[in-house]
C-alpha cells in the first residue's frame, strides 16, 4: 500500500512539471516568434473575392532574393470569407527585424484526380519584424490588401 501511494505521489510530482502551470511554480516555454497576417483581397472593381486560398511566407532578407534566402515562417494556408477578408497565424523558429513578406491567393479547384491552384495575385512587403513576445509584448501583425487584375 506505500508503495503504490508513493509511487502516485511521484508520477503526479513529474507530471506537474511536465505540465506547468504558475501554481506549481514552473513557468512555460516563452512562445516562439510569430506575426499575424490578416487581410482582404478583391477583384479589380473593388468586390470582395471569398473562397480563394491565401498562402503566405516569411524569408530573411530583402523581397527581391526570397526564393534564394532562408524561409523563416509560414507556408499557412487561410480562406477567405464572404467578405474577401483572411487572418492566419505564422508561427516562426527564428525572430527577423527585415523579413520579406510574401502573400499570394489562389483560386482552388477540387476534382477526383487532385487539387490544382491558380495563382491569381501576390504581393511582397519588404522589413517586415517576425518578433517573440510574452505577457508583456503584442504579436505584431502585418495588413494586406490583394486585388485581382
Amino acid at each position: 500500500m506505500i508503495k503504490t501511494v508513493l509511487l502516485c505521489t511521484i508520477a503526479l510530482l513529474v507530471s506537474a512539471c511536465l505540465t506547468p502551470t504558475e501554481a506549481c511554480g514552473c513557468s512555460p516555454a516563452p512562445p516562439p516568434p510569430a506575426l499575424f497576417v490578416e487581410g482582404v483581397v478583391q477583384n479589380a472593381q473593388g468586390t470582395p473575392m471569398s473562397g480563394l486560398v491565401v498562402n503566405a511566407v516569411a524569408y530573411a532578407g530583402v523581397c527581391t532574393a526570397a526564393d534564394s534566402v532562408t524561409r523563416i515562417a509560414g507556408g499557412n494556408n487561410a480562406a477567405t470569407n464572404a467578405a474577401g477578408q483572411f487572418r492566419m497565424l505564422l508561427e516562426s523558429g527564428s525572430e527577423s527585424a527585415n523579413a520579406c513578406l510574401r502573400v499570394r491567393a489562389f483560386r482552388v479547384v477540387s476534382d477526383a484526380i487532385g487539387v490544382p491552384a491558380t495563382l491569381l495575385t501576390q504581393r511582397e512587403i519588404p522589413n517586415v519584424r517576425v518578433r517573440g513576445y510574452g505577457s508583456a509584448a503584442k504579436l505584431d501583425s502585418v495588413s494586406v490588401a490583394l486585388s485581382l487584375p
